[in-house]
């Protein structure tokens, strides 16, 4: 249910230092800076454009920064170069052009900008305006690196980690990330407490996990603030705490942290930390799901099926099943289909309700594979096809389906689909009386009744293999 996230790559956008500027224009009025930019003097048309960019000294005013900039830069003034790359590459002030972005960020690179090192890093590692090479970005993230710049520290980190199954690669991106996280850098530190839960390059180690979440955390990082959380709610790292971890859940749910919202929904689902609250359970899945979250996006539409902590509504549940489905979730793309398939609204055709139960099927869901084997077995919503009936009832009654077990016990009776075969069927037949439904019991030993010793002999046996196949994890 609590699962950890995965690590975060550190936002690249280049500023330049404010307390920097401030000297500059503490020294300076507005006036005299303005006269010298007008004069030719870089250092001040660049002034000019960061009061312009930022509102300070004048009204913000993009376009103009981007004059001003683009006056400074042209003289070589590194900082001006820097954030001229970055207003082409966000359009701001300027129409958005990556490749005249990506010869602004070179320019200023070569005077060793560390800001437009990592910007040329975060260009190739994206593909913008220059063809997307691993490479090229993890040089130009550890030439910043070197110098100190936390954010490309983190960047190059995350790259050396990320996806890598080398223990080089993750050792060094653990020595990286703790550069970065000792100057402060809270993306740093998280992901550092990242790798410390996951034992990725370090020993596992959740006292220092959460360590390194709580310092980020500290610092308003709502993923952070997430993973505290979780360890709370967990007891990992840190004493179980249900209240702390609604605390902690509730500070990155404001943030918009969609992880926290739909923690929060679970925690006044279940009354964990708080009173259970329906309405509030629903809201915070809600949110979550309409920032894309699936699970939330599933739940939304339990709610709606249900009527839990809102008037029950078939229709607006599916339409949230959908969203969910066409994330990839088999429990929406289950419900979704059976929904329209068992008539109980109708929202799409009953192929394509079909196709939504497969699709959850082949997943695995062993739900699904038992609707589905009803279908094929039928013919309804697809061609009847008893051979495939069969195969989905088996894959469903291996996974401890006591309806797909009865089925198959049918299947193997009467030689629907596959070869009869009555030691096969008996065996199916005792799996699922196992579950206690007294017709199946007695259907079972009506037809015990009817064989020799022999065959019950056989089918016990059977019965003993085909139940040590099932996970336990799995059976229903």
């Amino acid at each position: 249910m609590f699962s950890r996230f995965p690590r975060l790559l550190a936002c690249c956008i280049p500023t330049f230092a404010f307390a920097v500027l401030v000297t500059v224009l503490r020294a300076q009025t507005v006036e005299e800076i303005r006269t010298k930019a007008e004069a030719g003097d870089a250092e001040s048309q660049f002034t000019v454009g960061w009061m312009y960019d930022n509102g300070k000294g004048m009204e913000k005013n993009v376009k103009e920064a981007v004059v001003w900039y683009s006056r400074a830069a042209e003289q070589g003034h590194a900082s001006a170069q820097t954030n001229l790359g970055a207003a082409y590459l966000e359009g701001a002030g300027v129409e958005r052009d990556p490749e005249t972005a990506h010869r602004w960020f070179l320019k200023a690179a070569a005077q060793g900008r560390v800001w437009a090192q990592t910007n040329l890093g975060t260009l190739y590692l994206k593909g913008l305006g220059v063809a997307a090479n691993r490479a090229e970005a993890i040089m130009w993230y550890r030439r910043a690196a070197e110098s100190g710049h936390a954010p490309a520290q983190t960047n190059l980190a995350w790259m050396l980690s990320s996806g890598s199954e080398s223990d080089e690669n993750r050792a060094e991106a653990v020595r990286w990330y703790r550069k970065a996280a000792d100057q402060g850098h809270a993306v740093a530190q998280a992901n550092l407490g990242w790798l410390y839960d996951e034992g990725s390059g370090v020993t596992r180690d959740p006292v220092e996990a959460f360590k390194w979440y709580r310092k980020a955390a500290d610092q308003g990082l709502a993923r952070a603030m997430t993973n505290v959380g979780m360890m709370y709610a967990m007891g990992e790292g840190t004493k179980r705490s249900s209240p702390m971890a609604v605390k902690w859940y509730h500070q990155a749910a404001e943030k918009g942290d969609r992880a926290a919202q739909r923690a929060l929904a679970v925690m006044y689902a279940f009354g964990e930390g708080v009173l259970p609250d329906a309405e509030a359970s629903l809201r915070w899945d809600r949110l979550a799901a309409e920032q894309g979250d699936p699970t939330s996006q599933t739940n939304v539409g339990l709610a709606f099926a249900t009527g839990y902590g809102v008037h029950k509504d078939p229709v607006e549940a599916v339409t949230w099943y959908r969203k969910a489905a066409e994330q990839g979730v088999p429990t929406a793309q289950f419900l979704l289909g059976v929904m329209n398939y068992l008539g109980e609204v109708q929202t799409i055709e009953l192929a394509e309700a079909v196709g939504w139960i497969q699709k959850a099927a082949e997943q695995d869901y062993a739900e699904a594979q038992a609707i589905l084997a009803m279908a094929y077995a039928n013919g309804r919503g697809v061609q009847k096809d008893p051979a495939e009936s069969a195969k989905w009832y088996l894959r469903s009654a291996r996974r401890g389906t006591v309806a797909a077990q009865f089925a198959l016990g049918l299947a193997y009776q009467n030689g629907s689909g596959v070869t009869q075969d009555t030691v096969e069927s008996l065996a199916w037949f005792s799996l699922a009386a196992r579950a206690g439904e007294k017709g199946v019991a007695e259907w079972k030993a009506k037809i015990e009744a009817a064989v020799p010793e022999e065959v019950r002999s056989k089918a016990k046996r059977r019965s003993e293999e085909l139940l040590a196949q099932i996970d336990d994890g799995q059976r229903l």
